[in-house]
């Protein structure tokens, strides 16, 4: 989606740390400087991966190696819909993901026997899953994955959710006031329950230039 993901990261890691600064002074009665940068909230943010990177050592993990040591799969239905499975590293999503589809035969097959020979076989497992998952429909074999308690969604567009948001208070859309009429952005990212925020979002803009009145 091209989203300015440092920007955020930024904003929150800022957020976090003047809460963590409001807590020490709670309990020290002194303020303190809190400081962030682009940079270093985007560096903290690949902690896992970059950990991985140094004391495994290699090249330098890419979205492909991720998505191998990950254990993620893309598939599609029969109609061409796209969903996501993600095996992570426990051996039960790959045997609940087997009774899934129906090919617990492979229980035994040494190809998958451990998570490090299902990484270097993953070729293998996609070739087996595209086969399985061509035919029926996603909405389908997602209950039966669910069923099954294999982590597994669809992949949707950008718009897609908005209407299952809605539904459960994720993420709704706001409405801006003394903004344009029908101007609309999303909601907070969280809700309190005790405090006045935790009522629909009503945004307002941001100031205008003095020139623009």
């Amino acid at each position: 989606m091209g989203i300015s993901l440092s920007d955020h990261l930024a904003g929150l890691f800022a957020a976090y740390g003047v809460l963590a600064a409001c807590s020490a002074r709670t309990r020290t009665g002194e303020g303190q400087r809190v400081d962030t940068s682009l940079l270093q909230s985007s560096t903290a943010f690949l902690a896992e991966n970059m950990a991985r990177h140094l004391n495994d050592g290699g090249a330098s993990p890419t979205r492909r190696t991720r998505a191998r040591t990950a254990q993620v799969y893309t598939v599609r239905d029969a109609s061409g819909s796209p969903f996501v499975i993600h095996l992570s590293s426990p051996d039960k999503f790959w045997r609940v993901l087997l009774r899934a589809i129906g090919r617990t035969d492979l229980f035994a097959d040494e190809r998958f026997a451990t998570r490090a020979l299902r990484i270097a076989n993953r070729e293998a497992i996609q070739e087996l899953l595209d086969a399985s998952f061509a035919v029926g429909s996603r909405g389908e074999w997602l209950e039966r994955l669910w069923a099954e308690d294999v982590p597994a969604a669809p992949l949707n567009t950008l718009v897609d959710p908005l209407p299952a948001a809605q539904h459960c208070r994720a993420a709704p859309l706001g409405h801006v006031t003394e903004a344009e009429p029908g101007q609309e952005c999303m909601g907070r990212g969280s809700h309190l329950r005790q405090s006045p925020c935790s009522r629909p979002a009503h945004h307002r803009p941001a100031p205008r230039p003095p020139s623009q009145g």
